[in-house]
């Protein structure tokens, strides 16, 4: 190597070594950057690499997901005429009856009396009764039932407000519910007074006529009873409280609804047609109808008031049908009438009158989910 004889030796051996390190630590540097390069590079590679495959898994399962969803439903809709659906339904006897119970009126203490005999020996799921206006007539029919059978207090479907019952009917509504209550729990019960009763000069005009209300669960079933006693005879009231009775019933949201009424009209009156037209999407129906699709309306084969066999039908006097069994399902569930009848209870136990100057409407009802 060339160096300045001029300098001294010592001289020469520092610059000498003072380059020598300088060579050796841009060496070391620079091997530095050459290892950063071989070790980081690739893992900044992979975390790209992972970051796009992470993204790639996300699209994939999604896909593998809808699809999964769709074969399922598509499984599902192409077999559904070979799956057969798991169903619930219950059948149920109910009886509804205008009792009649006036004080004063031709043989009441004989025929509750008779009343009380069939409550007490009848196999049935619910009794619905209008007419029963007296409170000690309710409390000798309610101590006689069975230790399964259970029934509304006096004042639990009537407005206990004006309601007396003790000395007069004024302001009650004579509406009571026998149930059975084996495997049957009470939910809830209501009573709403009529908006229109009539003139206070009337005698409907000093009653407490309403609509009263019984929600029950039986088995896995929601069922709400309603039932009602309208106007004995003005053609106006009987249309404005058949509409507003419809404004309740039409509400409710049970699987199985039954309103038993007492509308005291035909069927080509005003109060029955406002029952089945008030709102089509309710879709009741009249248990009659469905059970005796030809001759339902026929009064003579199915007639509930002045029937010849009645005893308390006056001479001459024409058969009608002014009680009604409806039903209906807020759910749409099938609802099915497997009988429709008029017991004759007279006969079978027998009976020295006839429970009512009304006829017993008898029914059972199917309803399947």
């Amino acid at each position: 190597p060339s160096y300045n004889k001029n300098l001294p030796q010592y001289s020469y051996c520092s610059i000498n070594n003072q380059m020598t390190e300088e060579e050796d630590a841009n060496s070391i540097n620079s091997r530095e950057d050459d290892n950063n390069i071989l070790i980081y590079g690739p893992l900044v590679y992979c975390f790209h690499c992972i970051h796009n495959k992470r993204i790639i898994c996300y699209v994939l399962l999604t896909i593998g997901l809808l699809f999964a969803i769709f074969s399922t439903v598509f499984v599902l809709l192409n077999q559904n005429n070979h799956i057969r659906p798991v169903t619930k339904s219950i059948q149920l006897k109910i009886y509804s009856l205008n009792n009649w119970a006036i004080p004063g009126n031709p043989d009441k203490e004989e025929r509750l009396k008779e009343l009380r005999t069939v409550l007490r020996n009848e196999s049935f799921d619910i009794f619905i009764l209008q007419g029963l206006w007296m409170e000690y007539d309710h409390t000798s029919i309610r101590e006689a039932l069975p230790s399964d059978k259970s029934m509304t207090d006096f004042r639990e479907l009537a407005n206990s407000n004006i309601c007396d019952g003790r000395i007069t009917r004024g302001g009650c509504s004579g509406l009571s519910i026998v149930y059975k209550n084996n495997g049957t729990t009470k939910r809830s019960s209501s009573f709403d007074l009529y908006t229109y009763r009539g003139s206070i000069f009337t005698t409907d005009g000093t009653l407490g006529k309403g609509i009263g209300r019984l929600r029950l669960k039986i088995q896995d079933f929601i069922v709400e009873i309603f039932t009602t006693h309208v106007h004995d005879s003005e053609v106006y009231y009987q249309d404005l409280q058949t509409r507003e009775l419809m404004s309740y019933v039409s509400k409710s949201p049970a699987d199985l609804i039954i309103l038993g009424a007492a509308i005291q009209s035909t069927p080509n009156e005003r109060g029955y047609r406002n029952i089945m037209t008030y709102d089509a999407t309710a879709k009741i129906s009249n248990t009659a109808q469905k059970y005796f699709p030809s001759n339902w309306n026929d009064p003579n084969a199915h007639g509930t008031f002045n029937m010849p066999q009645n005893k308390f039908t006056p001479k001459g006097n024409v058969p009608k049908i002014t009680d009604f069994a409806f039903a209906a399902s807020a759910l749409d569930y099938s609802v099915s009438v497997i009988q429709f009848y008029n017991p004759i209870f007279e006969k079978k136990y027998p009976f020295n009158v006839s429970l009512s100057n009304h006829e017993v409407i008898g029914l059972d009802i199917k309803v399947e989910a």
